[in-house]
């Protein structure tokens, strides 16, 4: 099998808490709640088997654009399927500006949210990603928080996110001006140790291609794709493969797919 990289598009039509009709092939709109109005509500969105994430990064919630992330589950009923919320998230500790919930991930269990706010230095307390594990209870609960490495200047940190299992991916997106190149932060969770440990650092040589490393990131398995965006050089960008070998810690290079004429380049992974 191989994997290929695609433009990912997320849509997701299912109303708060009422059941489409059986047998429409539309969708219907997703209301937003009543603490949500103009919060950027939908910015981005997750879809599992019966479960959906949906962050809404400019909710006033410790402050103004705070953000929050929306759960919802799919109830089955006789005929049709009715979606339901059941939780709303927001990161410890919170704090104005944040933008929680720009990004989302879902997988086994597990809900992976990024807030961003666009620094290009990480400090205390801002940009971070965040991971909320489902308890047996059903509830959901924060397990983890990410932050950047106080010794790197590699950029944004947490510009994108990913989740595949028991390995997250976040991306620290370069700046405009070349200072810092952009990285990968690969994170892996011990089940034996049950906690989070990071387990690579990935980047690039800036010569090597075009674009600013960490605008975007998808991951699947031992595989992970990013892109390097020019923004305004209007030039085409690259998007960079890497893959690990099983029983390996280490990640390698394995394909860079130039000429890619975006601004801004969305990915995903899929086996095929």
């Amino acid at each position: 099998s191989c994997v290929s990289s695609l433009v990912r598009s997320a849509a997701l039509g299912v109303p708060w808490s009422t059941a489409p009709q059986a047998g429409r092939a539309e969708f219907d709109d997703l209301p937003l709640p009543d603490s949500v109005p103009a919060a950027w509500f939908g910015i981005s969105v997750a879809l599992g088997d019966s479960s959906a994430v949906v962050g809404a990064s400019g909710e006033a919630t410790c402050g103004p654009n705070g953000g929050a992330v929306y759960v919802y589950k799919r109830e089955p009923r006789p005929k049709l399927d009715e979606w339901t919320g059941v939780a709303r998230l927001v990161p410890r500790p919170c704090r104005e500006g944040a933008f929680f919930g720009g990004q989302v991930a879902l997988s086994e269990g597990r809900i992976f949210v990024g807030a961003s706010s666009g620094q290009t230095r990480l400090q205390t307390g801002t940009n971070a990603a965040y991971v909320f594990a489902r308890t047996e209870a059903g509830e959901w609960r924060q397990t983890e928080r990410f932050v950047s490495d106080p010794e790197r200047s590699d950029g944004a940190f947490a510009a994108d996110i990913d989740l595949d299992g028991d390995r997250a991916v976040v991306t620290a997106s370069g700046r405009l001006d070349g200072q810092t190149n952009g990285a990968v932060y690969v994170y892996d969770y011990d089940r034996s140790a049950e906690q989070w440990r990071r387990s690579a650092r990935l980047t690039v040589d800036r010569e090597e291609g075009e674009g600013i490393l960490g605008y975007s990131v998808a991951l699947h398995g031992d595989h992970l794709a990013v892109s390097a965006s020019t923004y305004f050089d209007r030039a085409p960008g690259a998007v960079y493969l890497f893959h690990r070998r099983a029983g390996s810690e280490t990640w390698q290079q394995s394909a860079r797919l130039g000429g890619i004429e975006s601004f801004f380049i969305e990915l995903d992974l899929h086996r095929s």
